[in-house]
């Protein structure tokens, strides 16, 4: 992109989001870097190697540093890189109105091009007209989804005469992924806290003809439910393994926010506990790469709450590339392309 294209549409953006003082400064910013971009100096990557990550980046310097911390420098970088570049669009098929392979010949005979995912029946799509795209949506035939965000579903699959519960649906992807592998016969109930994120909810339930899935506005800390055979916990997290998606959240994302975070957790995974029948199962699963928000919340409950057993991820449908060897799922965006993201099934003794 030539640097005046890139200054104007910069310009044109700050103006459509703020007003004409922003586009000024932005119009300012911009073109200074441009006069005097010779005469920056970064860091040095060897002296400095956290503030070099951080400037050259564009992370802010207390995650740069904790993930230097959790996962050394090279793999910092890599992580880095790949939040700076733009997450493509990936769909899930909803197969019960539409098979992969009819789709896939669908998108064949547009000249779509696309690439079948690892993750069963999701689609990573190039260049698709945004006509069609509405249009595939309108019939229920897809649903716009990261890879990683299927992966928890795949960790169980409900069985006739199961209740299946996801505690935090909204905006409902996943719950709605838990129906169409159930084949719309288990009852699913999708509960969220707000008015306006159970509408999203039922909007996304009609738009894909579910008719197993009940939406209940109320507080997962005090689900209005005595038991279900699978809980699936789709907890609230700090989101720092979907930052290609949300480039501004690593600048509003705070540490004491995480902090908080682990608190919530903590009550949720004791609440969700409670909830699962005999022998059941509960699925925790986050969109983070941090692991006192993964591995080390599982450790902690498993030690917290007896007659817990983890079942290993490679024992279910989940791929084995997504899958660490604690026998966790687990996703990085620059070793999958996809989100990062943590996900344990916890058998209930």
């Amino acid at each position: 992109i030539p640097d005046f294209a890139a200054v104007d549409e910069s310009v044109t953006l700050a103006r459509l989001a703020g007003h004409a003082k922003w586009a000024s400064l932005a119009n300012g910013l911009l073109r200074g870097y441009l006069r005097q971009s010779n005469k920056i100096v970064f860091p040095d990557a060897k002296a400095e190697p956290e503030r070099f990550l951080s400037v050259v980046y564009s992370h802010p310097l207390w995650l740069v540093k904790m993930w230097v911390r959790q996962f050394g420098f090279d793999q910092t970088e890599l992580l880095c890189q790949a939040d700076n570049q733009p997450a493509p669009l990936s769909l899930r098929v909803n197969l019960l109105l539409i098979s992969s392979q009819r789709f896939a010949q669908e998108l064949t005979q547009r000249g779509i091009g696309f690439q079948r995912s690892i993750v069963p029946d999701f689609f990573t799509i190039h260049d698709l007209p945004y006509p069609l795209q509405i249009a595939f949506l309108t019939k229920g035939w897809v649903t716009v989804q990261d890879e990683s965000a299927g992966l928890p579903n795949l960790l169980f699959r409900g069985q006739a005469g199961q209740v299946l519960l996801d505690l935090c649906a909204a905006p409902g992807g996943k719950c709605g992924h838990m129906a169409e592998r159930s084949g719309d016969r288990c009852p699913v109930i999708a509960m969220d806290l707000q008015p306006g994120r159970t509408r999203l909810i039922r909007s996304l339930v009609t738009r894909l003809g579910l008719r197993s899935v009940q939406v209940v506005t109320a507080n997962a800390l005090q689900a209005p439910l005595r038991s279900a055979d699978v809980v699936l916990l789709d907890a609230p997290c700090s989101g720092l393994g979907v930052l290609r998606r949300k480039p501004d959240l690593r600048w509003r994302r705070r540490l004491a926010d995480i902090a908080l975070l682990l608190q919530l957790q903590k009550k949720l995974l004791h609440q969700a506990a409670g909830l699962v029948a005999k022998n059941g199962v509960l699925v925790y699963s986050t969109c983070t790469i941090h692991p006192p928000e993964n591995q080390e919340m599982i450790a902690w409950f498993l030690h917290a709450h007896p007659g817990w057993a983890l079942q290993r991820a490679e024992e279910t449908e989940v791929p084995a590339s997504c899958v660490s060897a604690d026998g966790f799922v687990e996703t990085w965006p620059h070793r999958h392309g996809m989100d990062g993201s943590f996900a344990a099934k916890l058998q209930k003794l």
